[in-house]
């Protein structure tokens, strides 16, 4: 999987692609290979885009905007790599807080059902306890609204996850469906979730697929004959796809029969329906004559089920990809839709229809189109089963289309004395707080209500449930029941701090009561570490980062301070101020806010105090130098009178030799000199992307309240050298300066970008000269992004983003050999990320050592619930 993965890096360096979106496509590629082999060959997009919506709980919503490096020829020469004797010690880890950001469910897909009370049932493809999906229940109240219940939460492992397609009733109440993942193959199965007495809902696995002639990963919803069987169909099996049926044995145990194996290439899509003589009706995405798909029947006679093709589409006007299951009118004509083909001009495969197959006397079956889809203001690709009313009239969702930002639509189609079908929009789905592409139809509710789950979008990002309802004059209401809240945050990608009491603080960049992120607090309790949510950042930041806040600073009377990324009137970010009341809440207060012109943008290095309380930190944009948006700043912030406070721009990179880009805090030596670095410039580009791989800055002051920058170190990821410091520095007692690069070094497994090196510089003449302590080599982690930290017996602790060399990250110590070596010892390895794993991975920033020796950090993702950890390691 390395090579794979180093392929798609290179590719998107190349590209310019953002680093994080080239390990998001790596990450997928080795998830798809490892657990769902079934969904590399599929058509179906939605395993694709939830696999992409689990790392999104990793990945999106980050301040992080560094990229991966050209690869270029080694440069003339040999390169110089200090040798280093690397040890692997397994330090117990204990995890001490896994956050549970998706608590309540993320990315909601197919259809509704709805009981007779109107209770709305539906699944969703990740999110719950364990971040693999669940089950959930909307619960009307008196005032209009919905409650959410998760009635189950996924756990992977001999469990299945990822569910998938619409749920069904049996007639005691107990709710089906399938999961297209996990079970003791890992190749999905199928569930049943019944009530007890005390309104407990408990799972059965019915059965676990075991990728052999049974098929594997089913997908599409279920539906139940009247003595309880149950049919489905499964997306792949050894040379084709197939029907299932699972039957109740008198031992409680369910046995499967096959009744239909499809050839390779065509795909069963949407849920199977039954007549009132036990004959299934579905269709298949693809295949048939022409190879558009078809519509099937599947008839029973003496054991044996027999097909008939009932219609092959042809890819033309009539249609093309049925993406849905079907319905009957009274009369026996069966009614769906196709995801392209029809007349409709606008899209790229055409626009999709709504179809009726009529049999005649002779048993036939024609074809008509009620209506194509134009694309545009109009709504494309339908997807799911349609709804009839009473009246005739049919309804559902497409998942594209639709003015002015084409995320979907709910349509109408009504029948006139004619013969003509008329469409009607009822709702246009704007991508914001009501959600985006729907796929899964609409369910009716019992005076007439519609209700539709959107997979992406709504308030959070993660989805929506909407519910229309007849406004009396010929128009819709549109309400969002539900933009699955997040429970926690998720993704603390800055490093923790600590007060006197022992108590931990920190951030995450996503979560939180409003989605972009928040402050948190760690109190231990008779052995259990209890957060406490101080505060959540508002909405209106920008919606794929969040605030992205940084790492916090406390001040002697107990206040916290922080700096976020994105934020206030100019998007530009903030520093902000926490400050406990009596009553055991918090009050915050915007100190400063950016502007992104002249005082700089994008602060995310964490702030330190000098001894009078005035505050310091960096941003990765703004100064308008020469980079676009600015090259970043170095600034100050003066408390005034009655609580206000001023910025002052200390220094403006210019994006040459002065370098650009200072990702990471600051640091101040005795004589009140900064210190920092900055992730590029420095003028060489040599085996760099941008213009220098980065520099290591002092900034001194001088008369009038000027500064003065000199370059102690530029890098030149060459001759062993390290590339793109983005964490900041630490000195030790001897005035040594020491730092991380998150390329360069020697290689290893990291091609010519390099996995990162520890480097120190020493002050000597009025030069400081580098010395490479440590080149990853992969095997031992890549990729160091936070700041070190020292214990009180001068050893160097640190942390490795991972991604090559079979981890996601480790814990790594320094101690001093000999002369000028340094031992490298792993303490921890963090796996690479799979179902049902309870450790975390991408341990992002710093750490913190007590005075015992323990270690204490973060990782922006995994854990019980895949929202990220907080983890102690004793050496």
């Amino acid at each position: 999987m390395t090579s794979i993965c180093d392929f798609i890096i290179s590719i998107s360096s190349l590209l310019l692609v953002n680093r994080e979106e080239a390990k998001s496509w790596a990450l997928l590629y080795s998830l798809l290979s490892s657990q769902a082999p079934s969904i590399i060959r599929s058509r179906t997009p939605s395993p694709k885009t939830s696999i992409l919506h689990q790392l999104a709980g990793v990945i999106m919503k980050r301040t992080a905007s560094f990229f991966l490096r050209v690869i270029h020829a080694f440069a003339a020469g040999s390169l110089c790599v200090l040798s280093i004797s690397a040890d692997s010690v397994a330090a117990p880890e204990n995890i001490l807080y896994g956050f549970k950001t998706f608590l309540h469910g993320s990315q909601p897909n197919g259809a509704l059902i709805s009981d007779a009370a109107g209770n709305l049932y539906g699944t969703t493809a990740w999110g719950g306890a364990f971040d693999l999906g669940c089950v959930y229940e909307l619960i009307p109240d008196s005032h209009g609204g919905f409650a959410e219940k998760v009635l189950y939460s996924f756990k992977g492992g001999s469990d299945i996850y990822g569910p998938n397609g619409a749920l069904t009733f049996d007639a005691a109440g107990n709710l089906y469906g399938s999961a297209t993942w996990g079970g003791v193959s890992l190749f999905g199965g199928v569930f049943q979730l019944s009530q007890s007495s005390r309104g407990e809902w408990k799972e059965q696995v019915l059965h676990a697929f075991p990728a052999g002639d049974d098929g594997y990963s089913p997908n599409g919803g279920l539906v139940l004959d009247a003595a309880g069987n149950i049919y489905g169909t499964t997306t792949s099996q050894n040379g084709g796809t197939a029907v299932f049926e699972l039957s109740a044995q008198a031992s409680g145990d369910w046995s499967i029969a096959m009744l239909h194996h499809f050839n390779q290439g065509i795909v069963p899509n949407g849920s199977l329906i039954l007549d009132d003589r036990g004959n299934l009706y579905g269709t298949t995405f693809q295949g048939g004559t022409f190879k558009q798909g078809t519509v099937f029947k599947l008839t029973p006679s003496s054991g044996q089920w027999t097909e008939t093709v009932l219609y092959t589409f042809t890819g033309g006007s009539d249609g093309s990809a049925p993406a849905g299951g079907l319905i009957f009118d009274p009369e026996g004509n069966l009614y769906g839709t196709t995801a392209q083909g029809g007349d409709g001009t606008e899209c790229y495969h055409s626009c999709g229809t709504v179809f009726r197959l009529a049999r005649s006397a002779s048993c036939s079956w024609s074809e008509t189109v009620l209506y194509s889809f134009q694309g545009g203001s109009d709504g494309s690709s339908p997807g799911g089963s349609l709804s009839r009313d009473a009246a005739g009239h049919f309804f559902g969702t497409t998942e594209f289309g639709g003015a002015p930002v084409e995320v979907g639509t709910v349509f109408e189609l009504a029948p006139g004395s004619n013969g003509q079908w008329t469409e009607s929009l009822l709702w246009v789905f704007t991508g914001g707080a009501d959600g985006a592409n729907p796929s899964g139809g609409v369910a009716v509710g019992p005076t007439g209500q519609l209700y539709a789950a959107a997979a992406y979008g709504g308030r959070f990002s993660i989805g929506s449930v909407i519910g229309l309802t007849p406004n009396g004059i010929g128009g819709w209401n549109e309400a969002t029941i539900t933009g699955f809240p997040y429970a926690d945050g998720g993704s603390p990608n800055a490093s923790l701090i600590a007060d006197g009491a022992g108590n931990f603080y920190g951030t995450t960049s996503m979560g939180g009561a409003r989605g972009n992120g928040m402050v948190f607090k760690l109190t231990k309790a008779t052995g259990i570490w209890n957060e406490t949510i101080l505060y959540s950042f508002p909405t209106g930041l920008n919606p794929q980062q969040g605030a992205s806040p940084s790492s916090l600073v406390l001040d002697a009377s107990g206040n916290l301070y922080g700096e976020t990324a994105y934020g206030g009137p100019h998007h530009a970010g903030t520093i902000f101020e926490l400050s406990p009341t009596q009553s055991g809440s918090w009050t915050q207060k915007d100190l400063y806010v950016f502007k992104e012109t002249e005082d700089g943008g994008r602060p995310s290095g964490g702030l330190i105090f000098d001894l009078a309380g005035n505050l310091y930190g960096t941003t990765r944009a703004g100064g308008i130098q020469g980079c676009n948006r600015g090259c970043g700043t170095v600034f100050e912030l003066v408390a005034g009178a009655g609580g206000s406070w001023a910025e002052s721009v200390l220094y403006r990179f210019g994006g040459g030799a002065d370098g650009a880009g200072p990702a990471a805090g600051l640091v101040f030596d005795s004589a009140g000199n900064l210190y920092g670095t900055t992730e590029y410039g420095g003028g060489n580009r040599q085996g760099c992307l941008q213009p220098g791989c980065g520099t290591v800055f002092k900034l001194a002051p001088s008369a009038g309240g000027n500064w003065t920058e000199t370059q102690l170190h530029l890098f030149t990821n060459s001759r062993g050298d390290g590339a793109s410091p983005v964490g900041g520095l630490i000195f030790d007692q001897a005035g040594n300066l020491y730092g991380t690069t998150f390329n360069g070094g020697g290689g290893g497994s990291c091609s010519y970008a390099g996995c990162g090196v520890v480097f120190e510089l020493s002050p000597a003449g009025g030069i400081w000269n580098e010395t490479i302590l440590l080149s990853f080599t992969g095997s031992d982690g890549a990729g160091p992004m936070g700041n070190l930290v020292f214990d009180q017996a001068g050893n160097l602790y640190g942390t490795t983003e991972g991604f090559y060399g079979g981890t996601w990250g480790t814990v790594f110590e320094l101690s001093q050999a000999s002369g000028n070596s340094w031992n490298e010892t792993v303490l921890h390895v963090f796996p690479v990320a799979v179902a049902n794993d309870l450790d975390g991975y991408f341990p992002e920033a710093g750490l913190i050592v007590d005075a015992a020796g323990n270690v204490y950090g973060t990782t922006a993702g995994g854990g019980p619930a895949n929202g990220g950890i907080i983890f102690e390691i004793t050496p």
